[in-house]
This record gives C-alpha cells, structure tokens and sequence, in this order.
C-alpha cells in the first residue's frame, strides 16, 4: 500500500506548525490561510491503495488490516484475490466483500471516496452495488479510470466506525482503494445582535484582521477557539469593528444591534485537525517501513520462484513435442481471447455509447432541475411574500374586526337609546294630542270671549255716549226752559238757534212735552 502523502499537504501541515510569531502569539493573518485548508485531503489513487500483494488468493475469512490516509485504519474481509490489474483486492464469487474504517469521532461527518481500477473484467454488466452505513449508494462500475467510482459524506457510527459493502453482481468486483476525511465542522455563533457584559481579556482592532480591514464573526470566534483564556466573543460589525476575547460567565445583555458574540468552540479553530494529521504521518511512516521491510521480502520470494520457473522451463524444453502442442494451444487461445477481446471491444464501444447519451441525458436533467431550484426559490420568495401581506391583512382584519365590534355595540347603545326616545317621542305626541284638543277648545272659548268683549266695549261706548248725551240735552233743556220763562224766545226757536245738531233730535223728541203742554211753560 503507497504510504505517500503530497508535498504540498505536508507543505500544508509544516506552515501550520509555524503559524506563531516570536512573542509566542498567533498571527491572525496565517490563521486565516490555515483556516481555508482546516478539512482534511481525500487521497487520490496514486496516494494510497491496495495494490501491495501483487497476484495472490486470499482467504475469504480473514481479515487485512490497512492504514488510511489521515491516519484511520481499515479491515478489510470477504475478498477472496488480490490482483495487479484491480490494483487491490478482488471478490470473484457471489457474495459480498467488506471494509471496515475505524479511529472516528461517533457522529461526525466524513467525506468518502472509492477506487476501483480495471484493466481487466472492466466495464462488466451489471455493474456492482455500493452500501456505506446499511445505505445504498447505487452502482459503482469499474474501468481503467484512476478517479474515483463514488464518492459521499456520511456519519461516523456511535462506536466511531464506516462500514462499505461491496456487493458482487458481476463476474469480479475490485476495491482499489479507500480516501476518507473528516469533513469541517460547523462554526456557529449565538443569534443575539447585541452584547453581554464579562471581563475582557484581550481586544483586536480592524487593523489586526486577517485582511487588514475589518473583522468577520468567523475569524474573531477562531481567534477566541485559538486562545486558552476565552470564554466567548464579542464583535462590533460594521468598518473599523474591534474583536473582543471575554473571559467569565457572560454578565448583562445590551440590546443595542450591530454586534455578533458567542461561545468559544473548538470546531472554529484553525489547529483543530492538526493533531489527526501529524498522527496519520507518523502512522503512515512506520507504514512506510514495514512496507519497505515486505518489499525486500517479496524480492526474495520473487527470485525463488523464478529460480523455480527456469528450472521448470529447462526441463519442459527437453520435451519438444509437449512444447509444440503447447505452443498450439496457446495459439488457440490467443485466437479465442482475440476474438473476446474483439467483443469486448463491440461492448465497450456500445456502453461508451450509452454512457454518453447518460450524461446528455444527466446534463439535461442538470439543467432542468436548476431551473426547477429557480422555479422554487421564486416562488418560496412569493410565498413568503404573499404570508407576509396575508399577516398585515390579518392583523388590519384584526384591526377592523375590533372597529366593527366597537362600531355594532355603539349601534347597539344607539338602538336602544332610539327605542327609548321613540317610546319618549309616542308618549310626548300622545301628550301633544291632547294639549292640541285643550288648545283648540280654550282658543274656542277665547274667540268667544273677545266676541262678548268687543260686544260690552260697543255697549259701554254706547252707553257712555248716551249718558254724556243724556247731560248735554239736560244741560240744554234747563237754558231753554229759562229762556222760556223769561219770554225771549220760543221752545223751538231755542232749539234750532241753540241746540247743538248731536242733541237735537233728543231735544225735539223732549220738546213733544212741552208742546202739548204749553201752558207748563208759558
């Protein structure tokens, strides 16, 4: 097994070693670099295989153990070859093969790749099935491709272990190789906007950013993960934004906005698979020198056998006659594997051919179901649109709902208080009514009281006139009746010379006495 990791990784880990300046402090700049590579590398092919046991049969019920890039080992069990054209182990009967990954954190997530090389019984019909975890993976088929079959991310089981089952469907399944990698954890932070009050034991300004700038609230809780004082973080967003290592129990809360915090955690560091790392390396140095050990030992084995060999071809040329019907026998199977190779050729070319127009048709799909995501976000947009115009509608229904309540027993009140007034307004024209009949009979009576009224005043005024008349003629009488006595003039001359023309009638009518008596006044 190739026990070699890329320069470039170990370039990787050796920079992370000596991320720290001459005070001892972390430098936050280097940090962030670290944190861009924080997951670990999957292995390629060429990195790390099984291709170290050459053509040998293997016993079915045992186990071959492995160490994995990153340092996780591997059991492997239920293969029953190892072959130089599957670089790796080789399951030739019905069945299924297994491989085992230990060393991980239960319940974490790792990214998984598998190898699986053929230069022989490649492109074999059906292909075979992948399970990782009890769950299936689909096919993985077999070529002499160097990239991987298939690859996922799955879950560490609670024992900190990933099983893969290779399930044999066509005449051989390979496993040429095994790449996993824990995966990078999140970061998170709390969902407060403001800050709580605690003991701050160190600040980083802007210029103290990775950037130079400005701080991100991924980098201050890195800072706070890389610290062995802090107990949570606090940043100010926005330009010029300082970060804020707190140590203690967080005190207050200040809802002021513009702010990000939270808790220190180890997911945010970016040192935290540096461990895990520098451990694989050293494993897979002492791998490399058991590898080297068995290197020298198979050399050994090699020239025995091909010690062996020569002495049996030496004593197989004696024989010439077994080695013509050898050399057409061979001949024969030449012609036979030609003509297979010539079918595998047909079917390879003909699943070539379904293999392209498969990822036309996964292209389409691609296209289709990004649209379909379009689709989906803009209407989950609308929809969250519509939910909040139907929550204003809600609350102004709401709103409306409770106007209407006040406004109907408003009404309710004024119905009541128009039934009052109503039966006020009945009793008050009933009333009315009758004052109109009372009216009606004393404007009656008035009528004929100013009748008898003005009746008595034309009589007074009569009687007043007839009085003052009835003096006037008395007054008048007594001066005639001495002018008579005295012989001057007659009765009747007095008065028509003396009477006024009002008395005069009254005077004649009085006179009548006087005339038929005469001698009364003579």
């Amino acid at each position: 097994m190739e026990p070699r990791r890329s320069a470039m990784h170990l370039v990787t880990v050796l920079a992370a070693l000596s991320i720290r300046n001459a005070q001892g402090e972390a430098n936050p700049r280097k940090v962030a670099e670290v944190e861009l590579n924080n997951s670990e590398p999957l292995t390629t092919l060429d990195e790390n295989n099984f291709g170290d046991r050459g053509d040998t049969n293997l016993a079915e019920r045992s186990t071959y153990s492995y160490t994995l890039g990153n340092g996780y080992k591997c059991a492997l069990s239920g293969w029953t070859h190892s072959r130089d054209y599957a670089k790796g182990f080789v399951r030739s009967k019905a069945g299924s093969a297994f491989a085992k990954v230990s060393g991980l954190i239960p319940g974490a997530l790792y990214a998984w790749k598998v190898y699986q090389f053929a230069s022989n019984f490649k492109y074999d019909e059906p292909a075979n099935n992948l399970v990782v975890n009890n769950a299936g993976q689909g096919l993985t088929p077999q070529s002499e491709s160097k990239t991987a079959t298939k690859s996922g991310i799955s879950t560490a089981d609670s024992s900190g272990q990933m099983s893969f089952e290779f399930v044999r469907n066509s005449k051989q399944v390979h496993l040429s190789a095994l790449a996993l990698a824990k995966t990078g954890q999140p970061c998170s932070k709390w969902s407060t906007t403001g800050w709580h009050k605690g003991s701050y034991k160190r600040t980083f300004s802007a210029s103290q950013a990775p950037d130079g700038e400005d701080w991100t609230w991924q980098q201050c809780a890195s800072r706070c993960a890389d610290e062995l004082d802090c107990d949570f973080w606090t940043l100010q967003q926005g330009s010029g934004g300082r970060c804020f290592i707190m140590v203690g129990t967080a005190g207050d809360y200040k809802d002021v906005g513009g702010h990000a915090e939270g808790a220190k955690e180890s997911s945010c560091s970016a040192f935290s698979s540096l461990k895990s790392r520098i451990s694989g390396l050293q494993s897979q140095i002492v791998d490399f020198n058991n590898h080297l050990t068995l290197s020298e030992q198979q050399v050994s084995d090699i020239k025995e056998v091909v010690k062996k060999d020569q002495q049996q071809i030496k004593k197989e040329t004696t024989d010439k006659h077994d080695l013509v019907v050898q050399v057409r026998l061979l001949i024969s199977q030449k012609a036979k594997l030609l003509k297979s190779l010539e079918n595998m050729t047909a079917q390879k070319d003909e699943t070539m051919k379904r293999l392209e127009q498969t990822q036309a048709d996964l292209s389409s799909k691609s296209s289709q179901l990004e649209q379909t995501q379009a689709d989906l976000a803009s209407k989950s947009s609308q929809l969250e649109q519509t939910q909040a115009d139907l929550s204003s509608k809600s609350k102004e229904l709401e709103s409306k709902t409770h106007e209407y309540e006040q406004v109907s027993s408003k009404s309710q009140e004024l119905a009541s208080q128009l039934d009052q007034y109503k039966r006020s307004t009945s009793d008050l024209s009933s009333k009315l009514h009758v004052k109109e009949k009372t009216l009606d009979s004393m404007s009656k009576e008035l009528q004929d009281v100013t009748i008898k009224r003005d009746f008595l005043e034309a009589e007074k005024d009569r009687l007043e006139n007839k009085v003052r008349t009835s003096k006037e003629v008395t007054q008048h009488l007594a001066g005639l009746e001495g002018l008579r006595a005295s012989g001057r003039v007659s009765y009747s001359q007095q008065v028509v010379q003396v009477c006024p023309a009002h008395i005069e009638d009254e005077i004649r009518t009085r006179s009548v006495v006087f005339q038929l008596q005469p001698k009364a006044y003579s």
